[in-house]
């Protein structure tokens, strides 16, 4: 039996808590008698206790996206482990999700004795999730001649960051090229933490193809005054340019120059070719007819007629005005 005292004192109860730097005393008892020890044994008490752990935040933030876990939980200690209850309860394995509005203990390890703090730190947690990004139109279609880029994505919110996968993925720039039938993921960003549910955009981008043409060197008379609207195709929903890419869309009326080349591009859906089909034009002038007399006369009684008219060429034709006629 336990005492407090090498002599007299009181006999403690088993369940009597130790106190650190405490002697204790025993005395052996004889079953049979009753008698006691006369002289007690001491045994000196050291308690360890490692302390609580500290921290700078008590409520610690995590994004939902980054899928925390315990190891993510900060202590200014490094020889911590962590709790479900601020007594007994589980001990939890540093893989361990972290859950929202909840608390985790952590005690302090001595490592020369093993001891636990005998006071946890609670620390309680808070994970942000902004939520999935939300759209019109799950299916976004582009045409192939705009050059679409992940820039030209569309939801209903506007600070989205987009990647190339539902999770982990490559976060993709801005300018980056869209591509046909591909999915892109967007995730919504607010506080510094992004959707852990992403959204999937399905791409289509259209392209009505180059159109085709029996002749790209297309000749013409200058005389016929040839405009934009005579130059042929095999397909009959075309536009004109004046550049390969980009540049200037002509107008059907517009003169042709010779020597110049025009660019072609089907439309269909709303959309037109990205690669347009080229047509040089060649633009005949055979040039002003001559003569040494500009003033031609004739005697009435030769009944002269339009093949007296003389010029220095042979092949050419009459009109009754200078233009037109």
């Amino acid at each position: 039996i336990w005492y407090d005292s090498e002599t007299g004192g009181n006999q403690l109860d088993p369940s009597e808590p130790l106190t650190d730097a405490t002697s204790y005393y025993a005395a052996l008892t004889d079953a049979s008698t009753g008698c006691e020890s006369a002289t007690r044994l001491e045994v000196a008490v050291e308690i360890n206790d490692p302390g609580t752990p500290t921290t700078e935040e008590t409520t610690q933030q995590f994004c939902a996206s980054d899928m925390p876990t315990v190891a993510n939980l900060s202590t200014n200690e490094n020889n911590v482990i962590w709790y479900d209850m601020d007594n007994g309860g589980n001990q939890l394995d540093p893989s361990e999700p972290l859950t929202d509005a909840t608390s985790y203990y952590a005690v302090l390890i001595d490592a020369a004795t093993g001891c636990e703090s005998a006071t946890r730190l609670e620390i309680a947690v808070d994970i942000n999730d902004p939520g999935t990004p939300t759209t019109g139109e799950t299916t976004q279609e582009f045409c192939a001649s705009d050059m679409p880029t992940v820039a030209d994505l569309s939801t209903n919110e506007t600070d989205v960051v987009w990647y190339d996968s539902a999770t982990n993925g490559n976060q993709l720039d801005p300018s980056d090229p869209l591509e046909d039938a591909t999915s892109y993921y967007a995730a919504l960003v607010e506080d510094g933490c992004e959707s852990s549910v992403r959204l999937e955009i399905v791409v289509e981008i259209n392209d009505p193809g180059t159109p085709t043409t029996d002749e790209t060197t297309q000749q013409f008379c200058a005389s016929d005054m040839p405009t934009v609207a005579d130059l042929s195709t095999n397909e009959a929903n075309v536009v004109w340019y004046d550049s390969a890419t980009e540049g200037n869309q002509l107008d059907p009326s517009e003169p042709l120059a010779d020597a110049t080349s025009y660019y072609a591009a089907l439309v269909e859906n709303g959309c037109e070719s990205s690669v347009r089909l080229e047509i040089t034009v060649d633009i005949n002038d055979p040039g002003t007819p001559t003569t040494e007399e500009t003033t031609q006369q004739f005697c009435a009684s030769d009944m002269p007629t339009v093949a007296d008219l003389s010029t220095n060429e042979s092949n050419v034709i009459w009109y009754d005005s200078e233009t037109g006629g």
